[in-house]
């Protein structure tokens, strides 16, 4: 039996600039606005008896977007696997295995037009508008998949099936959108 723990705590610190280098707050990009991370992981290998191998791993993560108005605010998420490894022969192997996730997001932007109703540039150029809207996520997977893998030498031969069950929701609010000021999409 193998156990591992880590815990992961990260910063990243980002700026929009323009081709005039003036910030721009509207900007939904994610993978460059600054965030704070916090996560942690669980490995697990165990080894009953040669040849089966058996690993798991939990992780619990979250990412907050600390600065940003708009676009991805907080990303939530739990993963959890299960693996199982099989060696038939020296050259012939399967392999067996089962994830879980869970991701819970939300988000944050604005429906306008050029010069037109909640244009942040020329109409609202404050955070606060009734052309902003928000998006709750919650998406939960799960993924289930077998292999089988021969090696012939110079020439490998790999056999895998994987079927995913993906189920959604999306929390939608916008006060432009419905006269009851909510909607939900499944």
């Amino acid at each position: 039996l193998n156990l591992k723990a880590s815990y992961e705590k990260s910063m990243r610190r980002g700026a929009y600039k323009d081709e005039k280098s003036h910030e721009i707050m509207w900007m939904r990009k994610y993978d460059e606005a600054s965030r704070d991370r916090d996560r942690i992981q669980f490995q697990m290998y165990l080894f009953p008896f040669d040849p089966l191998t058996i690993s798991g791993i939990a992780i619990y993560g979250q990412d907050n977007f600390i600065e940003s108005q708009f676009g991805l605010l907080n990303d939530n998420h739990n993963i959890y696997s299960l693996d199982a490894d099989y060696s038939i022969t020296k050259n012939i192997s399967w392999n067996l295995y089962y994830s879980y996730e869970n991701f819970d997001n939300l988000q944050k932007g604005r429906q306008w037009s050029p010069n037109g109703i909640g244009d942040p540039y020329t109409k609202e150029p404050t955070y606060e508008s009734n052309s902003n809207w928000t998006a709750e996520s919650i998406d939960k997977n799960n993924i289930f998949g077998t292999g089988l893998n021969i090696d012939l030498g110079k020439l490998g031969v790999d056999l895998m099936y994987s079927y995913t069950d993906t189920d959604g929701l999306i929390k939608f609010v916008s006060p432009v959108g419905k006269t009851d000021g909510t909607s939900v999409y499944k």
